[in-house]
């Protein structure tokens, strides 16, 4: 791996870190199958129509990985850490990839011993099973301070061209500005631009998904 570049040692502390190689995979991924520049190219109209901090997150092994966002303008908003990896169970991207990815990976997650990030976490396999079967029927996720206290996200998948989820578009704001309003903003603006991400990256919906989240927009066609 040190001789293609992927890692490094540094000289004095011996210890290994990433290599410029990664940055060059890459950027050969995004060449041959540009999904971060049609993510990012969402993420500014989604904070604009919500007014709150957009941000998306791909699927890694167990976990979700946030790779961009666009900030919203107001004085007290979320700031998503980019690359930091969260877990499936305390987030709204997580429990909504869970709602349309494999059985296999939904009894990985829930058979693990899961951590409570805050006092709201939930940990109990039964519960976290039905909140993922809420996800699955509304088309959605949502996690209401699971992941940090005072936090609320929305999130929708985006699909691959085998009708499996790589990740998905989200809104956090701070949980006391959300009002049904805003919630309903939310997630019609959520749900519209992971849908164009999916379009764009020539992913496929899940069958049935179309009438689910067609009931969620309050509307029969797109």
């Amino acid at each position: 791996m040190m001789d293609s570049g992927l890692i490094e040692q540094n000289a004095k502390t011996r210890q290994y870190r990433l290599g410029p190689g990664v940055l060059r995979l890459a950027t050969i991924r995004e060449d041959a199958f540009p999904m971060e520049s049609i993510i990012k190219a969402q993420l500014r109209p989604l904070a604009l129509a919500t007014g709150e901090t957009s941000h998306a997150q791909l699927i890694t092994g167990t976990s979700v990985v946030s790779i961009a966002s666009f900030e919203s303008t107001k004085s007290n908003r979320v700031s998503p850490m980019i690359g930091d990896i969260n877990p499936m169970h305390a987030t709204a991207s997580g429990l909504v990839i869970l709602a349309y990815f494999d059985e296999a990976l939904r009894k990985r997650v829930l058979s693990t011993k899961m951590d409570a990030k805050t006092r709201f976490t939930e940990t109990d396999p039964d519960a976290l099973a039905q909140r993922i079967e809420q996800a699955f029927l509304s088309g959605y996720g949502e996690a209401d301070q699971t992941y940090f206290e005072g936090v609320c996200g929305i999130a929708a998948p985006i699909f691959d061209a085998e009708r499996l989820p790589v990740g998905a578009m989200a809104v956090a704001t701070p949980s006391h500005r959300v009002t049904p309003d805003l919630r309903e903003r939310i997630v019609g603006a959520v749900l519209q631009s992971a849908l164009r991400v999916t379009k764009e990256t020539g992913g496929t919906l899940p069958i049935g998904y179309q009438a689910r989240i067609e009931s969620a927009l309050g509307y029969g066609g797109n």
